[in-house]
């Protein structure tokens, strides 16, 4: 019994020591980004010797970024822009998704595949063709571009039907027999029970919008 017991207790030590490492080797890049914060231009790329803290730290680098450049207008763009573009995915997705996953019309199939094909397309493929719609719309160097561009995920269609159709389709059916529409269904129905879908979504949108640095 002492063995075993023994034993348990040298195997979570060892569990707590490598999760104490791998969280040691997370927080590196971010005390890096803090020391970077406070030092010079030339002491940011000295490698040899590196230091963490500068002999003479720059404090004056958090008002620079505030005053000499619009960096609140920076972050304010992003933060609108990520918001603004996580909600209409959240509608667009859902409500798409739903059609496919519940709703039988003409070709419903081969629309589904086509849409979800542009998935296998690289961005980089199609971006200038882009630009020069939004620029021939009168788009161009506007928020609404973006907005535009990113309101609809083929992605996003494509989880949310997944979880649609681990809906029995009994619920729908009841509630049509009920005299409930279709639109009502939707809302009352379907996205009470898919939270855990639109939480997923909702942050790989987040962050794919957040990061997005390329698109702008």
């Amino acid at each position: 019994m002492k063995s075993a017991h023994t034993k348990a207790v040298v195997g979570k030590v060892v569990v707590y020591m490598i999760l104490i490492l791998i969280a040691v080797v997370m927080v590196i890049p971010f005390l890096w980004m803090l020391s970077a914060s406070i030092k010079s231009d030339r002491e940011v790329f000295q490698m040899n010797p590196f230091v963490w803290i500068p002999e003479a730290p720059r404090w004056s680098n958090y008002s620079n970024i505030w005053t000499k450049i619009p960096f609140a207008r920076f972050v304010g763009n992003t933060v609108f822009l990520t918001v603004v573009v996580t909600l209409l995915q959240l509608l667009t997705s859902s409500f798409a998704a739903y059609s496919f996953a519940k709703l039988n019309f003409r070709h419903k199939n081969g629309l589904f595949l086509a849409y979800i094909a542009t998935i296998a397309m690289p961005w980089q493929v199609y971006m200038v063709p882009q630009f020069i719609m939004m620029r021939k719309m009168g788009l161009n160097d506007k928020l609404t571009a973006i907005i535009c561009l990113q309101a609809f995920s083929a992605f996003g269609v494509f989880m949310m039907k997944q979880f649609y159709e681990g809906i029995p389709d009994d619920l729908c059916e009841a509630a049509r027999i009920d005299g409930m529409s279709e639109y009502r269904i939707y809302a009352s129905i379907m996205l009470p029970l898919s939270k855990p879908a639109l939480s997923t979504l909702t942050i790989f949108t987040f962050v794919a919008t957040w990061n997005d640095y390329l698109g702008p």
